[in-house]
Order: C-alpha cells, then sequence, then structure tokens
C-alpha cells in the first residue's frame, strides 16, 4: 500500500512541476478545470472525456478548442468520434487555429456529415493566405447551409430530447 500512494504522490508531483514550468500555464489550468467539470458531470463516455484531458496536458495550442470538444463528447452520446478527431487535430496543431472553433460548431450542428467535417477541420490549420482562407470558408459555408440544426443550442436540445 505505501509503494502504491508513493507511486501517486510521485505522479502528482511530476504534474504539477509540469504544470509550473508550462508556458500557458493559465490556460491549462482553465481548459483541465473544465474538463474535470465535465467529467464530474458525465453519465457516459468517462474515457474519452479523460482522453480529452491528456489532450490538454499534451497540447500548446487551442486548448479552449479541446475542451469544448471534450464537453461536446459527453453532450452527444453518439456522435464522440468527430469530436474525439477534433480535439487531436486541435493537440497537434503548431499554432493557435480559431477556424476549428467553427469546424466544431458545424459538428454539432451536423451529424451526417462527419468524414467531410473531418476533411475541413484537418484542412482548417492549413489554411493560407487569402485565397486558400476563402476557399476553406465556401466549403465550410456550403456545409453549415446542409446543417440538421439551427444553432448548436437547438442540437443539445435535441440530444436532451432523446
Amino acid at each position: 500500500m505505501k509503494k502504491y500512494l508513493l507511486v501517486v504522490f510521485c505522479c502528482l508531483g511530476g504534474l504539477l512541476v509540469f504544470f509550473l514550468v508550462s508556458p500557458n500555464f493559465e490556460a491549462k489550468r482553465d481548459a483541465l478545470g473544465s474538463v474535470g467539470s465535465t467529467l464530474v458531470n458525465a453519465k457516459y463516455h468517462q474515457a474519452v472525456i479523460i482522453e480529452g484531458g491528456g489532450r490538454v496536458l499534451e497540447a500548446r495550442y487551442n486548448l479552449k478548442t479541446i475542451a469544448r470538444a471534450t464537453e461536446y463528447m459527453a453532450t452527444f452520446g453518439s456522435g464522440t468520434l468527430v469530436f474525439r478527431e477534433i480535439a487531436r487535430i486541435a493537440s497537434e496543431a503548431e499554432a493557435e487555429c480559431p477556424l476549428l472553433e467553427s469546424v466544431l460548431d458545424l459538428a454539432a450542428r451536423s451529424t451526417s456529415e462527419a468524414s467531410r467535417i473531418l476533411v475541413l477541420a484537418e484542412s482548417a490549420c492549413l489554411v493560407g493566405g487569402t485565397s486558400g482562407e476563402a476557399a476553406w470558408l465556401s466549403a465550410y459555408e456550403a456545409m453549415l447551409e446542409k446543417a440538421e440544426y439551427p444553432s448548436v443550442a437547438a442540437a443539445i436540445a435535441a440530444q436532451a430530447d432523446d
């Protein structure tokens, strides 16, 4: 029992040191707080929520996107894969990628276009220049027009009704 407690204590100490030397400590703390709250309140999908917390730990950018994607994993019961993949893309990005927030909302509003949404998410962080962004926005707008729900709130309400 003492060895177990020592291992747990060492792991927690290592995690604390990791946070203290992290360049964006406050953002990680906030994102982990959000993920922790999601985990505490979740009825299902605890393992993928914990995975989302791990993504927050490893990421340097897009922490809010990862936290929101994790929240959506708990909210949208059967469609967690698209949110897991958006969290992965966000955690692996080499810079902030604000377009991923839009993709995340699109994924919540559109339940039938997961593969196309993931292609859009992959390209969201690669958009460069005015013409590249215009092409990306055109593809995004086309998918948004086909979304099943008019807003994220409507999609969440529909999920609660199921």
